[in-house]
């Protein structure tokens, strides 16, 4: 049985540099996924700072090289559920951020120069419930208020279609079609564009550039945590091993990787408000098709699936995911905490697609970080200068990840990014009274 095959695909040819000495920087970040390599890469093309990245293990291999493979500007949680508690234009200007962060992601893809890195594909979301319909419906009409794109909708024509929802009717069978399913619950579906990635490739070609294009800016230092942060008002001190990196800022990136002690004069806001969150796939290398990726909304208290569809090794992987469970503690990457999560993906790909049993030879996990509101929080704390975070996952994380990275990068040249959805503050806080209360 095989773990992630984004690994596999991607096999590792760089040396591994581990922190031996002491080191200064203008900034230290924490964590070498998606989130630290993206900000890394933003401060070295768009400022004169210097930074050091520090990783626990290697680049890549944590939570970025075990994901779905999917790259998609959108929440797990709606506009209207983000707004109700964090506000209107602060949730508006997040979706903006992240819509944007497409930009910013093509301009890295393009200076690796790796051809087929980024893939952009047809998608399809099934909606199995008219209260779903109806959650979809409000959703892109809100997005489309905010200038980001809509899709399509196809309802089946056997069902009504929301008020003024501009839906297409089409029959069930061409509705299961787009849908890759033969499962008939489906009521409609929402087509649109969304990017499929090796995100551990991207990370792994990014952190080589980088090293190559900044020698004198950036050094990276993998198998070297961060046992211990110290922080004044003026810099943040990094511990391991005995060595210090000391730097004017600290940036954590760890998502759902447990933060290492911190020694301040206040308490960090991050202490205790990310809760680690496994998800669990499975992948076959058995059927062929075309590229493009698939989710399924299936009413109820039941999670949603999604599926991922590409080429992989001179063949073809049919990758699915969608049940999570929140651990305690540290998370361990050998530990198999739900064997009952395969379980049930195997009875969602039985109801869904035709893929024998002893075929689905790919199974893997892989770690999230939940904020209490559900949404990443970037910025500095409020209490603690030197901290920085670019940290959480809205479920959906690789184009949030980039998005952070812009405004972390914006913020520390002093520029006015106004308020949003990932202020610390907001995605941090229990509730919109703490907010409140920390804000006065």
């Amino acid at each position: 049985m095989k773990g992630s095959p984004w690994l596999e695909e991607h096999p590792r040819d760089r040396g591994v540099d581990v922190l031996d000495h002491h080191e200064a920087a203008d900034v230290v970040v924490i964590g070498g996924g998606i989130s630290g390599l993206s900000v890394a890469r933003e401060l070295l093309d768009s400022t004169d700072l210097s930074v050091v990245l520090m990783e626990r293990d290697l680049v890549g291999q944590g939570a970025t090289g075990h994901n779905g493979g999917q790259v998609v500007a959108a929440f797990e949680r709606r506009f209207e559920g983000v707004a109700e508690r964090m506000g209107r234009e602060r949730a508006a200007q997040g979706f903006r951020e992240v819509q944007g962060a497409w930009d910013a992601l093509g301009g890295m893809v393009r200076s690796l120069r790796s051809p087929g890195l980024l893939q952009m594909v047809p998608s399809q979301l099934g909606i199995a419930s008219p209260a779903d319909l109806r959650s979809w419906t409000a959703e892109r009409r809100r997005r489309g208020e905010l200038g980001m794109p809509i899709g399509t909708l196809r309802v089946a024509d056997d069902v009504p279609s929301p008020t003024g929802s501009g839906a297409e009717k089409v029959p069930r069978e061409v509705l299961e079609e787009l849908l890759w399913t033969r499962d008939r619950r489906y009521l409609a579906a929402v087509g649109m564009e969304i990017g499929l990635m090796n995100s551990y490739r991207f990370i792994e070609l990014l952190a080589k550039d980088l090293l190559e294009q900044h020698p004198e800016r950036f050094r990276l230092f993998e198998r070297s945590p961060a046992e211990r942060l110290r922080l004044s008002e003026e810099e943040g001190v990094a511990s391991c091993r005995g060595l210090t990196v000391r730097a004017d800022r600290v940036v954590l990136c760890t998502n759902g990787y447990r933060a290492p002690p911190i020694e301040a004069c206040a308490p960090p806001m991050i202490t205790g408000r990310v809760e680690g969150v496994v998800g669990y796939m499975v992948g076959s290398t058995a059927l062929e098709g075309a590229a493009g990726a698939r989710a399924y909304f299936r009413g109820g208290d039941e999670p949603y699936f999604y599926l991922t569809r590409r080429e992989h090794l001179g063949g073809w992987l049919t990758a699915v995911g969608g049940p999570e469970g929140a651990i305690d503690g540290e998370y361990d990457p050998e530990r198999a905490y739900r064997p009952e999560a395969f379980v049930r993906l195997g009875e969602f790909i039985d109801e869904t697609l035709a893929i024998p049993a002893g075929a689905r030879d790919h199974h893997w996990q892989g770690l999230m970080g939940y904020t209490p509101s559900g949404v990443r929080a970037v910025g500095r704390d409020p209490l603690l200068p030197p901290l920085y975070y670019n940290v959480g996952c809205n479920g959906i994380g690789l184009l949030s990840a980039v998005a952070g990275a812009v405004r972390l990068a914006r913020l520390m040249v002093g520029e006015d990014m106004g308020p949003s959805m990932f202020d610390p503050e907001s995605a941090l806080s229990d509730d919109r009274e703490s907010v409140v209360q920390r804000n006065r």
